[in-house]
């Protein structure tokens, strides 16, 4: 049988057109066209493990959910929120280190300036790996 097109697949026509594209903004605008149209169960299948590197499947709370679960810990940042000029024996990352959690990233310019007890009890926090 004779050859209908100049690729077998579609997928060889894309591999393709990708391998031979210098052209990046492209490159992402095929990767994003795909995303659309492809089941997230498929895209989990293919990149859990990175997601799993990335912390996707991390459980995510707040400090007032940890504090809710652990009175003593809300109670430190209480005393620590209604005292004139507090000095904490420990910074925040050593509190949530005791309960084998840390910051997300993202919330790490949250917490640089301490403003008020409710800021830091709804910074984003993850367990420690």
């Amino acid at each position: 049988m004779e050859k209908k097109y100049r690729w077998d697949t579609p997928t060889e026509w894309l591999t393709e057109k990708i391998e031979n594209s210098n052209d990046m903004t492209k490159i992402i605008s095929i990767c994003y066209e795909l995303i659309e149209h492809v089941d997230t169960d498929i895209i989990q299948d293919i990149f859990q493990d990175e997601m799993d590197e990335d912390g996707y499947f991390d459980e995510i709370i707040t400090i007032k959910e940890l504090a809710d679960q652990f009175p003593k810990m809300y109670n430190y940042y209480y005393k620590w929120e209604n005292t004139e000029s507090p000095e904490l024996e420990k910074n925040l990352d050593d509190v949530l280190a005791d309960y084998n959690y840390e910051l997300v990233e993202e919330d790490e310019d949250v917490v640089g300036e301490y403003n008020d007890l409710k800021g830091y009890l709804n910074c984003k926090i993850k367990k420690i790996k």
